[in-house]
């Protein structure tokens, strides 16, 4: 599928005590590409199917340093 025809996503990073880090638009298989390396196949599936049913997601990852992050995502609604 062409990028221009893919849904877009807002991606905002939430990392307390950090300011939240708005990662900016993705495309969908940018997206899902940037969070099976940071969450794994069986939560990207449950984010997979908050976004098909509602549009948004919340979910949290563990950093390598073993903070815990959270991440919104809100599919872009085109005009």
């Amino acid at each position: 599928m062409p990028e221009s025809e893919e849904n877009k996503y807002v991606i905002v990073l939430l990392r307390p005590p950090a300011p939240p880090n708005d990662l900016g638009e993705m495309t969908e298989t940018e997206m899902y590409a940037y969070l099976g390396g940071r969450l794994g196949e069986a939560a990207l599936e449950v984010v997979r199917f908050k976004l098909e049913e509602t549009g948004a997601a919340t979910t949290q990852f563990e950093a390598p340093l073993g903070l815990k992050s959270r991440i919104e995502i809100r599919r872009l609604v085109s005009k």
